[in-house]
């Protein structure tokens, strides 16, 4: 989708559409059966929660396979749950706050900077770039966003087709390139709508939102889109040498 493509649809479009989220999220868990029974509950407990109460800048083991129930039921499935849990507690919280500290007191984080604190959360096992997009948005909404399946074929909407699907392939450059499609959205948005109202996480959320209404090209294997409530409807490139560390396979 070009950016002239979204001016289009102009902003009041995008805000309905990221006020829309949590009913759209409803449907979506509800149709989605057994696999995301939990997905509204897990939505609230893991991004909305009390700073009193849950640190930000860590995520425990528990939160982790949390996040990972949350990735599969907002999407598909992938069998790699097992792997991230053969992570001790001990070295889940030592690695997330390892890769969130770079973002503590850091009111505008650069992309490499945000790319790097996932490249420390892959370290885990059963952990891959677009697992770890969620620790990092998680703990810094206003930049980072969940790498999403709607976000990538957001991204990658020139390459993508019903007929000739783009198939992602979770990895840090393809992660990089959707959080720089996702923030030229983001500063669209902003310049029309102010520059606190539309942190990253709200972008993504308004997509996700899109193309269950069939505004953004559809999925392979999409079930049918679910109507919305008021329808009728810059940083530097991070290097990836550290990326090629061996790992347990991760499914992204």
């Amino acid at each position: 989708m070009s950016l002239a493509t979204v001016e289009g649809s102009g902003v009041a479009e995008w805000r309905r559409d990221r006020d829309a989220y949590k009913d759209v999220l409803a449907a979506h868990a509800k149709a989605g059966g057994t696999r995301a029974a939990r997905l509204v509950a897990l939505e609230h407990a893991l991004f909305e929660f009390d700073e009193s109460q849950v640190p930000r800048f860590e995520v425990s083991k528990a939160h982790l396979l949390d996040l990972v129930e949350y990735k599969h039921a907002r999407g598909k499935f992938r069998p790699n749950k097992h792997l991230v849990e053969r992570n001790a507690e001990a070295q889940v919280l030592e690695v997330t706050r390892r890769a969130l500290s770079s973002l503590v007191g850091v009111e505008n984080p650069s992309l490499a900077t945000l790319l790097h604190a996932v490249d420390t959360v892959c370290e885990l096992s059963g952990v891959g770039p677009f697992t770890a997009s969620l620790v990092v948005a998680r703990a810094c909404p206003a930049h980072a966003a969940f790498g999403s399946d709607e976000a990538i074929r957001f991204a990658f909407a020139k390459k993508h087709s019903t007929a000739a699907p783009y198939k992602p392939k979770y990895n840090m450059t393809e992660l990089r390139e959707v959080w720089q499609r996702l923030k030229v959205l983001q500063t669209h948005l902003q310049s029309k709508d102010g520059a606190k109202t539309w942190p990253l996480r709200d972008v993504e959320r308004a997509i996700f939102v899109r193309e269950r209404a069939g505004m953004l090209p559809p999925a392979a294997e999409q079930t049918a889109p679910v109507k919305r409530p008021h329808d009728s409807q810059s940083g530097t490139a991070l290097s990836e040498q550290s990326t090629k560390r061996k790992r347990p396979r991760s499914h992204g």
